[in-house]
C-alpha cells in the first residue's frame, strides 16, 4: 500500500515510488532501469503521458536512459467504472517504466524527431529545334543538324526529408509550398535548385491521448536550377512565362517545413 516515505510528485500527479531495479551491461546495449511506481487508478493514462512524452521520460539518474515501455496493473478492486464503459475500476495503478538508452541505429529510438533518405533519377531535356545546339567536334565548327541532336540527360537527386512527432499536420504550408523552388540555401542545394513535391503522413495516438504526426518531405535537387533551359549559343538560361513575367516554380522559403 501507498507510504507516505515514498510519496513523490510527477508533472503534477501524486504518486509513490515503490521499486527500482538497474542493470548494466558491459556493452552497454543492454543496460537500464526498471522502476515502479503507484497512483490513483483514475491518473494512470495522465502519469503514462508524463513518463512517455514529458520530463519523467528521461531518467532521473542517468540523462542517456529513456523510457522505452510503460505496462500498467490494476490493483485494490472497486466497483464498475462507467465511465469506462462498465469496467472494473481500480483503486490504484501500479505502473513499471523500463528505461534504456537511445537506439543509436534508429537515430535515437523514443526521442527519434527525424531521418533522411535519397534516391537518384533523370530525365531528358528537349532542345531547340529551330537553332542548334551542338556542333561537330572534328575541325569543321559545323552545326549538328537538330534531327540528330540528342536530348539532354539531367540528373537529379531525390530525397524525403522526415520531420517526426510534429503536433498539427501543416496542411495549409505543404500545399502553399508544393511546386515552388527554395529561396534560400538549405541542405547545402543552392536557391532555385530544389524543387519541393509535397509530403506523406502518418498519424499516431500515443500514450494518453497525445496526437502526433510523422511527415515525409520530398523534394527533388536539380543541379542546373528548375527555372532554367539550354538556349543555343548562350548555356544555360533562366526564363519565365510569356503571359505574366513568373517563374515556372516560383521561389518560396523551406525552413518552416521543418521547423
Amino acid at each position: 500500500m501507498p507510504s507516505i516515505e515514498t510519496s513523490i510528485t510527477i508533472d503534477g500527479i501524486t504518486c509513490w515510488d515503490e521499486g527500482l531495479e538497474e542493470t548494466y551491461d558491459i556493452r552497454g546495449k543492454s543496460s537500464g532501469a526498471v522502476r515502479t511506481v503507484r497512483c490513483a487508478w483514475t491518473n494512470r493514462r495522465a502519469l503514462g503521458t508524463a513518463f512517455a512524452t514529458g520530463a519523467a521520460n528521461v531518467y532521473p539518474a542517468d540523462d542517456k536512459w529513456f523510457a522505452t515501455s510503460i505496462n500498467v496493473k490494476g490493483e485494490g478492486l472497486r466497483v464498475a467504472n462507467e465511465i469506462e464503459g462498465g469496467m472494473i475500476g481500480w483503486q490504484y495503478a501500479v505502473l513499471t517504466v523500463k528505461y534504456g538508452p537511445k537506439d543509436e541505429e534508429s537515430n535515437g529510438g523514443p526521442l527519434d524527431i527525424g531521418g533522411e533518405s535519397l534516391d537518384f533519377s533523370s530525365f531528358g531535356l528537349a532542345l531547340s529545334q529551330d537553332e542548334s545546339s551542338f556542333k561537330w567536334d572534328d575541325g569543321s565548327g559545323d552545326d549538328v543538324p537538330t534531327g540528330l541532336a540528342p536530348s539532354i540527360r539531367v540528373s537529379t537527386v531525390a530525397f524525403v526529408k522526415e520531420v517526426k512527432n510534429v503536433d498539427v499536420l501543416p496542411t495549409d504550408l505543404v500545399i502553399a509550398t508544393l511546386d515552388h523552388t527554395n529561396s534560400d540555401l538549405i541542405f547545402g542545394a543552392a536557391p532555385g535548385t530544389l524543387l519541393y513535391q509535397g509530403a506523406q503522413s502518418s498519424h499516431r495516438i500515443l500514450l494518453g491521448g497525445v496526437d502526433r504526426w510523422d511527415l515525409g518531405h520530398r523534394m527533388e535537387y536539380n543541379p542546373r536550377g528548375w527555372n532554367k533551359l539550354y538556349k543555343p549559343d548562350v548555356g544555360w538560361t533562366a526564363f519565365k512565362f510569356k503571359a505574366d513575367n513568373s517563374d515556372p516554380f516560383p521561389p518560396a522559403p523551406f525552413a518552416a517545413l521543418f521547423a
